[in-house]
């Protein structure tokens, strides 16, 4: 499938909401924080809404969806206690059929209780919401270390080529907390320089460089590097590899 049949369309401040368009003009979108670009973009394209899909219930991912629900006719599928109306509650390890796409909804809490990440082989792309950000991952607000960093895995685990579609525009922070570590690779750092030309191209793009790709998050995520030794102690991480280290670097960018 062509990358350009998924658009991101801001939201609010710095929140994305995706929208996937397929050749009959018929579009889900993912997280809806707000219905009028959203509204607007359907209307530029002709496409027709038929799915809502949430990953989690905090309301700047969910404020538009039941308008656009009303005024579209769309169906909302969300975890459980998302949000209202709710047509389909979503369950981490099922498969759904979205029209004529697959879709895997992946268990990833840690950022919120109930938050799903969506992904969809056929179209290489996964919608992550607030798990995974470009050179990023969320903030620990109704979950333990542990718990995001097996989503994070989980995450990872995925084809390397996959479309990491995420919720909200922090790459330039996360680019600053970045150009603060030490010990990545050089195909991280050929990741890190041109994330920032991309950036650097086109400052008026809440979306330059995104969709960004898994295997450069592997690489050169510090977030998803939490199990790599070199990088730990390059960054005099003495804790042990895995969750307590990525507790350790959450709390530094929270800091930062």
């Amino acid at each position: 499938m062509d990358a350009s049949q998924i658009f991101p369309v801001p939201c609010l401040t710095d929140n994305f909401a995706w929208v996937f368009e397929n050749a009959r003009k018929e579009a889900f979108v993912v997280d809806p924080g707000e219905s009028a670009p959203l509204e607007e973009h359907l209307a530029q394209r002709g496409a027709k809404l038929t799915h809502i899909l949430i990953t989690h219930y905090h309301f700047d991912h969910v404020g538009g969806a039941a308008e656009l629900s009303e005024k579209t006719g769309a169906r909302i599928w969300a975890p459980r206690e998302a949000v209202q109306p709710l047509h389909k509650t979503l369950e981490g390890g099922k498969t759904e059929d979205v029209g004529s796409l697959s879709m895997q909804v992946i268990d990833t809490p840690g950022h919120a209780m109930h938050h799903v990440s969506l992904y969809f082989p056929a179209l290489e792309a996964l919608f992550c919401g607030d798990v995974l950000f470009a050179l990023g991952c969320g903030k620990l607000f109704d979950g333990s270390a542990e718990e995001m960093w097996r989503s994070l895995t989980r995450l990872r685990a995925l084809p390397p080529e996959t479309k990491v579609c995420c919720g909200h525009d922090y790459t330039a922070g996360n680019l600053r907390f970045v150009r603060s570590l030490k010990g990545f690779s050089e195909a991280g750092e050929r990741v890190v320089k041109a994330l920032e030309q991309a950036r650097a191209h086109t400052p008026d793009n809440q979306a330059a460089g995104l969709p960004t790709r898994l295997k450069d998050e592997i690489c050169a995520n510090p977030f998803l590097l939490a199990s790599d030794e070199t990088f730990l102690r390059a960054n005099d991480i003495s804790h042990p590899a895995g969750a307590k280290a990525f507790q350790e670097l959450r709390k530094r960018k929270d800091l930062f």
